[in-house]
């Protein structure tokens, strides 16, 4: 384990556009020696994209998030994992006294197939620990004349952050109205991250992958003060939550993720 200093300044080289550049995040995986998680590539199912798993790294260390949530795993998973292990070994014990988490330093993942969800698991079996990946069938709904989809089963969790990269768009064959999102024109569109909008802190913060059409609906529904920020050429939307302190201990938790310093 390299030493706390030595990773938080190496941090500070880097920006949210360094992960576009490919000469960057090699040596993003040199310093963090994360090829070695990869090695494990044996499955044929994933395909491991190094700019994404290197950003979702960096945004986990550098915000020193205490609860990862996902929807959809995979590689993004074992890589959260490494990233919690290294905040785990060095904050545990202050987070833990300090703030309201029954599990400091956790993933959860929530998977729309029991066959990926078996593959997850042996993919991050060396950080089974800090992790709890669990099923969950998605249904199709009308929510307010649209059409949406929804996982049935969420945790019920504080995330401080939220990786959306599912569910897919054949997670479910159900018609409504006719209309479905079991066809190749169709993009997915998960209205979940609604649902945890009122119940997260000020500080928390979203990475959608890809999922232009959801990361547009997120922007036009989400109410609080969210600040949101397209990366083109990574093909990503970030957003994090702006509003005003909580109380006393969230406003001692943006200090000590944050150090009182927005990231967008």
């Amino acid at each position: 384990m390299k030493k706390k200093n030595e990773i938080e300044n190496f941090l500070k080289k880097f920006s949210l556009k360094d992960f576009n550049k490919t000469h960057m995040v090699n040596k993003y995986f040199e310093f963090f020696d994360l090829n070695k998680l990869l090695s494990s590539n044996h499955y044929n199912i994933y395909k491991p994209e190094k700019h994404d798993l290197s950003r979702i790294h960096f945004l986990i260390l550098n915000r020193k998030v205490i609860s990862y949530l996902e929807f959809g795993s995979g590689y993004s998973t074992l890589f959260a994992a490494h990233a919690i292990s290294i905040l785990k070994y060095f904050f545990y014990d202050y987070v833990k006294d300090k703030f309201r988490y029954d599990n400091p330093f956790h993933i959860y993942s929530i998977e729309e197939s029991k066959k990926y969800l078996t593959v997850a698991k042996k993919l991050c079996k060396k950080y089974q620990n800090f992790i709890s990946i669990k099923y969950s069938p998605v249904d199709i709904t009308v929510d307010n004349f649209k059409l949406v989809q929804s996982y049935r089963d969420l945790f019920d969790i504080n995330p401080d952050f939220i990786y959306l990269d599912g569910p897919s768009t054949s997670s479910n064959r159900k018609k409504v109205n006719g209309l479905s999102f079991n066809n190749n024109f169709r993009m997915p569109l998960s209205i979940d991250i609604l649902k945890y909008e009122y119940l997260i802190e000020p500080g928390s913060f979203i990475l959608v992958d890809g999922r232009v059409t959801n990361a547009i609906f997120l922007k036009n529904h989400l109410s609080r003060l969210w600040k949101i920020k397209r990366d083109l050429e990574g093909d990503v939307f970030f957003f994090e939550l702006q509003d005003d302190y909580l109380g006393k201990l969230n406003k001692e938790k943006i200090k000590f993720c944050l150090k009182n310093k927005w990231m967008l």
